[in-house]
């Protein structure tokens, strides 16, 4: 698995890194019953996301998701969408904007290595599951989810 973060388009860091890193000049999309899209012919699988001027993907050998957001915290998704347990852990943080963040960008890579976007039950999502690698970079939370 290899993830990359730059000041780019998303879709332009898909083709530089593939091209760069893994020698594919030319690739095709196709999409899976939710709409994810994947590498046509191949065994490589990506996810992208993006958060103000930065972009985040990751390549994986597996089912992937990638999430990034700029490190904040918003009171009516934290109401709606956080299970007690999840609540307990950012009231219980030093930094609750961060552990916020943490939650969330873990629940979309979730979702994101799936492809059903936010049409769940967010509260079901285990935004805690210790298998979910999450890093800072400046301002932002990446938060990668893979099988």
């Amino acid at each position: 698995m290899k993830y990359y973060i730059e000041k780019s388009e998303g879709h332009n860091l898909l083709k530089k890194i593939l091209k760069e890193d893994y020698r594919i000049d030319n690739y095709e999309l196709e999409y899976n019953e939710y709409g994810k899209p994947f590498l046509k012919n191949s065994n490589l699988f990506f996810s992208l996301s993006h958060s103000n001027l930065y972009s985040a993907l990751v390549i994986c050998d597996r089912e992937v998701g990638i999430d990034i957001e700029k490190i904040i915290y918003f009171d009516s998704i934290f109401k709606r969408y956080f299970n007690d347990e999840e609540k307990k852990f950012v009231n219980k943080s030093n930094n609750r904007d961060e552990a916020f963040t943490k939650i969330w960008t873990r629940k979309e890579a979730c979702l994101k290595r799936i492809g059903i976007g936010l049409n769940t039950n967010l509260k079901e999502v285990n935004g805690l599951d210790t298998s979910i690698v999450s890093y800072v970079y400046n301002d932002l939370i990446v938060s990668i989810s893979k099988l």
